[in-house]
């Protein structure tokens, strides 16, 4: 089976149904690993976790057990949580994701509840259907309705729309009444009477909630792999310092692509990223607009950009400070940022020199 990939907000390719991550479209695509059609626990071998029972489905402690030496610090009886099946295909597979040959570090994939009870709780069924119109409903969905019967009796189905509904009429308290024609029951099977239930236009059923993709912002490490895909046109929120020397943190879109560096940071020369941010993609750069951030350092990415080209900047606007015709750059002993340049008859600090 081919992966269906879905965009992540940490730039990468992850696969709706296994959950395999690939840092490009083409890597899923040079994949030799299928498929299978249910959620995998990925990363490498030592460290995946496959808890078969979650947490709702045992108690631990010495009562529910009847241990024979009760102690309140016992939570360990019963069943282990962690797989041990040795031919378990759902931890013990050979994935060729970025993930399982370490090229990504996602620990989120690395562990995978798998629940092998035989019912779902109620209050957790709750949580998978919404309440939509009738006239909305879509076919091959599950869902769940109240209604009345060919015989006039009303009654509640839960299953699969087997059809689309039908705009249609009924008698209801001895007149004709416009209604909605569903027929609800388990995939493959034939609409019949026995299936079918009319709802007045004003009423609604539940249907199963699609699965929605978190769009808070994702916070990772500027030298996570992956991070070559930040581009011009994303919006994001970094803390790090301003020309000035000052720590702030700035909310802004990416003017140009990061540019990586080296400065002084705290009397050391370490490696840095470069970002212009502004209030819109197009902006000229500028020096005010700059802010400098470590590798380490976190960054929190608010949207990607609508596939809008950055705007052309010349290279003199990219390349930041400008040190042609001023002299030697003079840095803070300190914060290592720039704060002017030396000549052998004068100094200039930073901000006369951007005035030129």
């Amino acid at each position: 089976m081919r992966h269906h990939l879905r965009r992540r907000p940490e730039a990468r390719h992850q696969c709706r149904t296994c959950r395999a991550a690939f840092l490009t479209r083409e890597a899923a695509d040079r994949s030799s690993f299928p498929c299978p059609g249910y959620p995998l626990v990925h990363g490498p071998l030592g460290r995946r976790e496959h808890i078969v029972f979650p947490t709702w489905s045992r108690l631990r402690g010495c009562e529910a057990w009847e241990c024979p030496d009760p102690d309140p610090t016992h939570d360990f009886h019963g069943p282990d949580p962690y797989c041990d099946e040795a031919t378990c295909r759902t931890c013990l597979h050979d994935c060729d994701c970025d993930v399982c040959e370490m090229r990504v570090q996602a620990p989120g994939l690395c562990v995978l509840i798998d629940s092998r009870e035989p019912e779902i709780p109620k209050e957790m069924n709750e949580l998978i259907y919404e309440e939509v119109p009738v006239s909305s409903a879509q076919q091959g969905a599950r869902v769940r309705a109240k209604g009345k019967d060919t015989r006039g009796y009303t009654k509640t189905l839960e299953g699969t729309l087997l059809r689309a509904p039908k705009d249609t009429r009924a008698q209801r308290d001895g007149r004709s009444v416009k209604v909605w024609r569903i027929y609800v029951g388990q995939p493959g099977e034939q609409p019949c009477n026995s299936n079918t239930l009319a709802l007045l236009p004003e009423e609604t059923l539940e249907q199963e909630a699609p699965e929605v993709e978190a769009d808070e912002p994702l916070a990772f490490k500027l030298n996570e792999a992956g991070i070559e895909e930040l581009k011009a046109g994303y919006r994001i929120r970094a803390t790090g310092r301003e020309p000035r020397g000052r720590t702030v943190t700035r909310e802004g879109v990416l003017l140009t692509d990061p540019q990586q560096d080296a400065t002084r940071w705290a009397g050391e020369w370490v490696d840095v990223w470069r970002l212009h941010l502004g209030q819109r993609l197009g902006e000229e750069t500028a020096h005010s607009k700059l802010l400098t951030v470590r590798l380490d350092d976190k960054v929190e990415i608010i949207n990607e950009p609508d596939d809008l080209e950055p705007a052309p900047v010349s290279e003199l606007a990219v390349t930041l400070p400008l040190k042609a015709d001023n002299g030697q750059p003079v840095y803070h002993v300190v914060t290592g940022d720039l704060v002017g340049h030396l000549t052998p008859d004068k100094f200039t600090p930073i901000e006369q020199a951007e005035k030129r």
